[in-house]
């Protein structure tokens, strides 16, 4: 009896310290504030004009896919027009930064209680689920997409929860999740082959697996959800492919090894996503790293086999990519970590667990979960930049600050219907709701053609040139970029020099950082001001 009274203490002291995580990750994500990334500009646009009815659009009466994730888009618009949260030019104290943050405050949330759920299956001791549960509740890149508006943590969420229902064998759910994933992020579909694929080498080394044999609910759950989505979108779009995807492939220009390289640079720091090392202790980091997962990955297999596919999706997706080569934002980087982290912590507990005294490896694990948790926080600190509350340390906005700046030094000569060219259109586009021509050709299809540039168009450091003839062709009435974009193009350029007049320069650290000699608007000579 004593012993069943002491194991329902535990059991209440651990589900106490579970919720006790999941209000941290919400408080670390919370307590910030917005510091909205520019991707995330263009998916608010998205939400705001399907609000006002003017249809799933960026540009009124342009019918364009420019955004990779429609879920999480029409998300926003279904909250925004539930709650009321709407621009805070609206006079309402919140807008759609800050629905983005509670939303993500919510997934990142959810995302630690089920890597609390899969620390403690797969490492068959609670307090491995604890140390990844609090590892990743704070941790630097998981808050900073959140706080950014991006739709990375409800990804993270949902492929997590993916496969926790593949372990734990709820098919249906499986499959709903997935659907919903894919329809937040096209990476998902990594997951939804690997989960597919170890279904049928169950099936062929085993006919009579009754388990397996459930798995068309899987796909059935898929159909529902995705169907609509996909036929919506080729009768509205004229095809469920992003461009943004298609521009980001002919506009970018990019070495060979360039995402492998951000891969391994992120992977040598999983705890804290930031940190700069020797290319010598780099290696050796990286070593121990995917050794110790390595051995967390094969221990979780043994213990259940159908965490399997979680595992290979770590190398999955980082192959997909370093295949693909596309320039690597930040946040595609994300979707593995949690993954990694889980491997790492049973990777540890397996390595600790073969110390013969119980005490002495509970100690040694717990040192080394307390440092990991350390490295997490030394991830934040108090921002140089925006808003001044603690954040993460990669929690970089000046690039959108000095798009707002713009936006700023505009006020009075942009309308709705000025056609206005920008480099990167999230931030302005959704402050000065011009008609954007966008000139990477997210969603302005029309740009792609004037690709690629020569590469002697290209500015060093930097992944891409605007054309001269797309500028020239496109004849916005304004033009904002930052400097090294134009330098070996247009602004050479005499038609150009003699269509347009340079009206501001803005010196900024953002500039600075691209390598540019500041920030240029120019007006269309003649165009109404």
């Amino acid at each position: 009896m004593r012993t069943i009274r002491i194991a329902q203490a535990e059991a209440r002291g651990h589900f106490l310290l579970i919720i006790l995580l999941m209000i941290a990750a919400f408080a670390a994500r919370a307590l910030p504030g917005p510091r909205t990334i520019d991707d995330a500009y263009i998916t608010f646009r998205y939400a705001r004009n399907i609000l006002a009815g003017k249809g799933f659009v960026y540009n009124t009466g342009e019918r364009v896919l420019g955004t990779t994730t429609p879920l999480y888009t029409l998300l926003m618009a279904a909250e925004s027009g539930l709650t009321g949260w709407r621009d805070t030019s609206t006079g309402l104290p919140t807008g759609y930064p800050e629905l983005a943050l509670l939303t993500n405050a919510i997934a990142g949330s959810t995302s630690t209680w089920l890597l609390y759920r899969l620390g403690k299956r797969l490492g068959n001791r609670t307090f491995v689920g604890i140390a990844v549960a609090a590892c990743w509740a704070i941790h630097p890149a998981s808050v900073t997409f959140a706080i950014g508006g991006m739709e990375t943590p409800v990804f993270v969420a949902l492929i997590l929860g993916t496969f926790a229902a593949y372990v734990e064998g709820k098919w249906r759910a499986t499959g709903t999740l997935a659907a919903l994933a894919l329809l937040t992020r096209p990476e998902a579909l990594v997951a939804i082959v690997l989960i597919v694929a170890d279904v049928v080498i169950r099936l062929v080394r085993r006919p009579e697996d009754r388990a397996a044999a459930r798995w068309p609910a899987s796909l059935a759950a898929l159909v529902p959800i995705l169907a609509p989505w996909l036929i919506f979108a080729t009768l509205y779009f004229g095809s469920p492919m992003p461009g943004s995807i298609l521009a980001k492939g002919v506009a970018y220009q990019l070495s060979p090894t360039q995402a492998l390289t951000t891969f391994l640079r992120t992977l040598v720091v999983p705890f804290s996503s930031v940190g700069d090392f020797s290319p010598v202790v780099g290696l050796l980091l990286l070593t121990a790293y995917a050794t110790l997962f390595a051995i967390g990955a094969l221990a979780a297999i043994r213990r259940e086999a159908r965490s399997g596919p979680m595992f290979a999706f770590v190398p999955a997706y980082v192959i997909a990519y370093v295949v693909a080569n596309p320039l690597i934002f930040r946040w595609y980087v994300v979707p593995p970590l949690p993954i990694i982290l889980l491997g790492l912590a049973v990777g540890w507990r397996t390595v600790t667990g073969e110390i013969s005294q119980p005490r002495a490896a509970n100690a040694l694990f717990t040192a080394g979960a307390i440092v990991a948790v350390a490295s997490a926080a030394g991830g934040w600190w108090i921002p140089d930049h925006g808003p001044t509350a603690p954040a993460p340390r990669m929690a970089y906005i000046k690039v959108e600050q000095a798009y707002l700046e713009a936006v700023e030094a505009l006020r009075g000569q942009v309308g709705p219907e000025t056609v206005l060219a920008a480099g990167d259109i999230g931030a302005i586009g959704y402050a000065t709701g011009a008609r954007i021509y966008d000139t990477l050709g997210l969603i302005t299809p029309d740009a792609r053609q004037y690709y690629p540039v020569p590469p002697e168009a290209i500015v060093p450091s930097m992944p891409y040139a605007i054309p001269t003839d797309l500028i020239l062709g496109a004849q916005p009435d304004i033009v904002v970029i930052f400097e090294a974009y134009g330098r070996n193009t247009f602004l050479q350029n005499a038609d150009f020099k003699a269509q347009y007049e340079l009206i501001a320069t803005l010196r900024s650290d953002a500039a600075t950082d691209y390598r540019s000699e500041g920030m240029l608007i120019f007006r269309r000579i003649g165009s109404a001001r």
